[in-house]
């Protein structure tokens, strides 16, 4: 890579990381209030908040680093073809896809970095937030720790408590188990503690009464207790297996269909293994995409910012075709190749209109092609 290359290659990094950082908080904030609900809904930590939101940062960075790539590249050539440096090398003899070809080099690092996220992290995490996901609703001893609500961990069961004090404690314990509709029983305590045993969690229960109704005979019963201790394991303990979903899976796995799917469910499992390796392209089309807007037409005294928006709805546009694509494919797997046409169509209508721009179109009498001062 010679000095040029280099230099305009910086000048797309800058606006890379600017737009990188800054939908990449807007979008992965969007995508974790779900988390957020989980998290408060259990009674889990700020840190077990972070945790399940970091697995969704794969997700986001493969919607975000296509765009940003598509804006840094618009707004570093229009720069460039603003201050004349473009014109420098198409003067020096630089035909339009020789000077483009940073722009290349950038998009096809961009493409082997959404190929690293879509193959091997968002599968990953994809499982990682799930499995996680399903710890913090089956923990039961954090979800009990909340104050001045009434809990229901199971179907018939009521827990409340007054207040929660350090390390657990708790004041005030109400529990109400209408499970078996013939004898209901009421727990009341002044005081308990959550505890997590190698059985399961368990409610202990400190100064309290037990209070029974027989439906059957109406008998009406009270026991006393020093201590007591409630078990909860029940309410956690679940034998389903847990499905795995499409996105969950690894590439390898699947490209190999397993033959009893059918419907939308073959078409979300077609669409995924496809959507992984056709996504990625868009990493390389976008730029280039971005760089034969502002660079295939004429020099313009008045400016290119028509240009760059026009760069920017054709880049956008080209996205939503990949969407509806993907939609289409959901519904009728055999269409598959249609995630790879919007991607492939703005790379070779790129590179041609580059080509045709640049290729035999130096003046009678022009300088000879840039040759450049190797660092």
């Amino acid at each position: 890579m010679g000095w040029i290359d280099r230099y305009l290659f910086g000048r797309l990094m800058g606006p890379f990381a600017f737009f990188l950082l800054v939908l990449t908080a807007v979008i992965w904030l969007a995508q974790s209030l779900r988390v957020i609900d989980v998290a408060l809904n259990y009674g889990q930590s700020a840190l077990v908040l972070v945790e399940l939101a970091a697995f969704l940062l794969p997700k986001a960075m493969a919607v975000v680093i296509p765009v940003a790539a598509l804006g840094a590249t618009l707004y570093a050539l229009e720069r460039a073809m603003s201050d004349s440096e473009i014109a420098a090398l198409f003067a020096a003899g630089a035909s339009r896809l020789r000077t483009a070809r940073p722009a290349i080099l950038f998009g096809l690092g961009v493409t082997a970095l959404l190929y690293a996220n879509s193959l091997w992290l968002s599968p990953l995490s994809a499982q990682s937030l799930r499995s996680r996901t399903a710890e913090v609703q089956t923990d039961l001893a954090a979800a009990l720790l909340q104050d001045g609500r009434f809990l229901h961990p199971a179907t018939g069961v009521t827990v409340y408590l007054r207040e929660v004090g350090r390390g657990g404690e708790t004041l005030g314990v109400f529990v109400n188990d209408a499970r078996d509709p013939e004898a209901p029983m009421a727990y009341h305590a002044r005081r308990g503690a959550v505890v997590r045993a190698e059985e399961g969690p368990r409610l202990v229960m400190f100064d309290g009464e037990v209070q029974r109704v027989d439906r059957g005979t109406g008998a009406f019963s009270v026991l006393r207790f020093d201590k007591l201790a409630y078990d909860l394991s029940e309410f956690t303990s679940s034998d389903e297996p847990r499905s795995i979903r499409p996105d969950e899976r690894g590439t390898l796995e699947l490209l190999a269909t397993p033959p009893d799917l059918e419907g939308r469910a073959l078409g979300r499992w077609v669409t995924e293994a496809h959507e992984r390796l056709a996504s990625p392209l868009y990493g390389l089309a976008l730029p280039l995409v971005a760089a034969a807007a502002l660079m295939g037409g004429p020099f313009s005294r008045r400016g290119y910012g028509a240009r760059a928006a026009a760069g920017g709805l054709i880049g956008g546009g080209l996205r939503l075709a990949g969407l509806a694509a993907k939609n289409a494919v959901i519904s009728t797997p055999s269409l598959w190749w249609l995630h790879y046409l919007p991607p492939l169509i703005g790379i070779l209508g790129a590179l041609a209109l580059l080509s045709w721009s640049g290729f035999g179109f130096r003046r009678p009498g022009a300088p000879p092609p840039l040759r450049e001062a190797r660092a």
